[in-house]
């Protein structure tokens, strides 16, 4: 059933509703249901592109400012950093040389903006200013170290793997715990672990994740994720196949469309003589009832009811005889005796 139908079939249920505070009735029940468990309509595959680092030439640099500018070499070799679309340089991180040029152990720099006016002399504007000396001619390594879902709606991940070296990274970090093994970020080369890091309250609310160690050594994932879904806009938009349109229905009804009839009694005489404290309570019976059976059906298709998929041989085997953390793959298992 789509929107538009399921804002008529409320709105014919009660005289007075105007079809605008319909549609809102039927997203805030549509959005209820989303929340009430991870559907499997609402998961999701996507690729995510670590670029192999880039070392190429030098940048300057200048203390307490956020603008960089790469000279030849360096631009020409950023420049070429293949990365999907829509992600371009804004998708990578940058760090500069420390002492000699040579050490980098200094922060870690988002590229917010980049100025290609100047093919030869591209400027990058930081997502904060550089702490470091200032150097016409520092080092630095470009790669990417973060990375955001790919849409607005991302509530987590559900796996991230490597497939090109046979590894599932590890989840539920935080980059503090990175922090504390790893203040400076000089585990470089294969990622193993995603840390949440930074969330965004821009017009993308996109939280960031840190990958670790760092990838400088370019990786390509295959990230697995479920979203929250998101509200009906187009009056033809159409429920998944799993979702019952009654089950909309009583929600809307139940939860908000009686409460309002209710309240507005004395305004629109044909709403009175109702109990619509009773009505109310046989729709959140209904609901309750056509919510397991949808859970039921949507389990059909994938056990989402697993109560914890991530075990010790997937997500490490610190489990087993205190053993410490670290990711373990197929070549492993099959050259270990693990004595569990």
């Amino acid at each position: 059933m789509s929107f538009v139908e399921l804002s008529s079939e409320l709105v014919g249920r009660l005289p007075g509703l105007s079809p605008f505070l319909a549609d809102t009735f039927i997203n805030r029940a549509w959005s209820e249901i989303r929340r009430a468990r991870t559907w499997s309509f609402l998961k999701e595959i996507c690729a995510i592109v670590c670029p192999t680092q880039v070392v190429a030439g030098t940048v300057a640099i200048t203390q307490f400012s956020d603008q960089v500018t790469a000279d030849a070499t360096a631009s020409a070799a950023l420049l070429a950093i293949a990365l999907p679309a829509p992600l371009d340089l804004t998708a990578m991180q940058i760090r500069f040389g420390g002492q000699g040029n040579t050490s980098f152990v200094g922060q870690v720099y988002s590229i917010a903006a980049v100025d290609t006016t100047v093919p030869a002399a591209i400027v990058f504007t930081l997502d904060r200013v550089v702490v470091q000396a200032t150097n016409p001619t520092s080092g630095y390594q470009c790669y990417r170290a973060y990375v955001k879902p790919t849409v607005d709606d991302f509530l987590r991940w559900e796996s991230m793997v490597d497939m090109t070296n046979g590894w599932r990274l590890r989840l539920n970090y935080t980059s503090t715990v990175f922090d504390a093994r790893d203040p400076q970020r000089q585990a470089q080369g294969m990622s193993y672990y995603v840390g949440a890091f930074l969330g965004n309250p821009g017009l993308q609310p996109r939280p960031q994740y840190e990958l670790w160690p760092h990838p400088t050594a370019g990786q390509t994932f295959l990230g697995r994720f479920y979203r929250t879904g998101t509200d009906f806009l187009d009056p033809t938009e159409e429920l998944p196949p799993m979702i019952p349109s009654e089950l909309v229905i009583e929600r809307a009804l139940g939860y908000h469309a009686y409460r309002w009839a209710a309240e507005n009694v004395s305004r629109i005489p044909q709403l009175s003589k109702v109990n619509y404290a009773q009505l109310m309570l046989e729709s959140h019976v209904n609901y309750a009832k056509l919510l397991l059976d949808a859970k039921r059906n949507d389990n059909e298709q994938e056990l989402n009811d697993v109560w914890y998929r991530g075990h010790g041989l997937v997500h490490g085997v610190s489990a087993f005889k205190g053993m410490i953390n670290f990711p373990i793959d197929s070549n492993f298992l099959q050259s270990h005796l693990l004595n569990f």
